[in-house]
């Protein structure tokens, strides 16, 4: 998903270089799966098929099996000391997934939906971006037959979860606040999040699939309305990238009052995506629950 940077951060240039991604990458896959209770160490997402831009973090799947029980919390200790130093190195953020060895119906627990069960167990599979034993939990979750699954049920139940962190969200931008930011990353990448689960409704349930959310958008059956609000959070996100990106190769070294305008327009934008986020989950709730918008 489209990191969002703190203005410090763009202001102190934390932002990754050409190729981080990738060194970064390669350097949790072996640092990561020499820890001891590591079965398996993956790499997802964007960094193994080349297209990581500036925005691009790193999704990492790691399962583990600690000998006795109270070796887990050092085994979790030490993955995360690997991500916070690897992140500190390359300034490439990591959303790493850390699981233990459990059954089916617990995994199954974590998985956000079907079509990230079957992303998983696929790119377990690519041994450029993977050390250790594929999980066969996951396998066995991503062979399910879709007819086992209440699709609908599912992107409502998406829906809500996002409607309620956004309504409790801080209510204006303040860079300095954690949630803050955490916020703005969530709105501007909803609209791929919901493709996401629009293409698992169309039975679209590979990789390719994680790209291709905006046909999937644009094939299902949604209020135009709806479609437009999701429309616009796209067009604000594709904006915070040109500036980033501007700033960032353009104007740099930075003064004053490219941060101060920075600040503005984080603001200014915050509101605005939050406005647009609050109602277009709401009106896609109701359209999937049944009830009329």
């Amino acid at each position: 998903m489209g990191v969002v940077y703190s203005c410090e951060e763009i202001m102190e240039r934390r932002v990754p270089k050409e190729g981080a991604h990738e060194r970064a990458a390669r350097t949790l896959l072996q640092s990561v799966s020499d820890i001891c209770g590591v079965e398996l160490t993956s790499v997802h997402g964007s960094v193994t098929d080349g297209r990581a831009t500036i925005r691009s973090d790193i999704d990492l799947l790691v399962t583990y099996a600690p000998q006795l029980a109270h070796e887990e919390p050092e085994i979790l200790d030490e993955i995360s000391a690997v991500v916070d130093t690897v992140q500190a190195e390359h300034f490439v953020k990591i959303e790493p997934n850390r699981w233990p060895k459990e059954p089916v119906q617990a995994r199954e627990a974590r998985m956000y939906d079907r079509l990230f069960a079957c992303h998983l167990a696929d790119a377990q599979m690519n041994r450029k971006w993977t050390i250790g034993v594929p999980d066969e939990t996951i396998e066995a979750i991503a062979r399910r037959s879709m007819a086992q699954v209440d699709i609908e049920a599912v992107i409502v139940d998406y829906l809500t979860y996002k409607h309620s962190g956004f309504a409790n969200a801080p209510r204006r931008y303040d860079d300095e606040d954690p949630s803050a930011l955490k916020t703005m990353q969530r709105m501007l990448e909803l609209p791929k999040g919901v493709g996401r689960k629009l293409a698992q409704a169309q039975g679209i349930l590979h990789p390719e699939a994680l790209g291709d959310y905006a046909e999937a958008m644009k094939t299902a059956a949604i209020p135009s309305s709806t479609r437009s609000l999701l429309s616009e959070l796209q067009a604000l996100d594709a904006e915070y990238t040109r500036y980033v990106k501007h700033l960032v190769d353009e104007r740099w070294p930075l003064d004053a009052g490219d941060i101060e305008d920075l600040r503005v327009w984080m603001d200014q934008s915050y509101r605005r995506a939050k406005i647009l986020a609050i109602r277009s989950t709401t009106a896609m709730t109701l359209h999937f629950a049944g009830e009329a918008v």
